[in-house]
């Protein structure tokens, strides 16, 4: 899969990141990803793997509605699709929106790296 001129003006600042580049952000936007959840993390973690370039993402219907505007190539799927990776980030114990959301960002980042083939 090649991307387009608009991927390309899109997620160009992904591009020049060391270990991602083009073939990363191939990977990521052939990949399908499920996250379980609705908490703050869960929310997140969905948001920002929308916004990275995913091609695919499946979520609790609650979360299928903010996403569709964060990326114009996102798909959603079905929950008898295939996927993957699968996510259930849990909000941290005790903890506020802030660092449940940082939870999620940070379980979303770790996702990338491995769907784009960094170590």
């Amino acid at each position: 899969m090649r991307l387009t001129d608009g991927q390309q003006e899109r997620y160009a600042r992904h591009i020049l990141l060391d270990g991602i580049g083009g073939d990363g952000q191939e990977k990521l936007l052939s990949s399908r990803v499920r996250v379980r959840g609705t908490a703050a993390a869960a929310r997140a973690c969905a948001s920002y793997l929308a916004a990275s370039g995913i091609g695919a993402l499946s979520v609790d219907s609650a979360l299928a509605r903010e996403l569709c505007s964060l990326s114009p190539d996102l798909r959603l799927l079905d929950d008898d699709e295939d996927v993957d990776l699968e996510l259930s980030p849990a909000d941290p114990p005790g903890a506020g929106p802030a660092s449940a959301a940082a939870a999620g960002c940070w379980i979303a980042v770790e996702a990338v790296r491995v769907l784009a083939g960094r170590p």
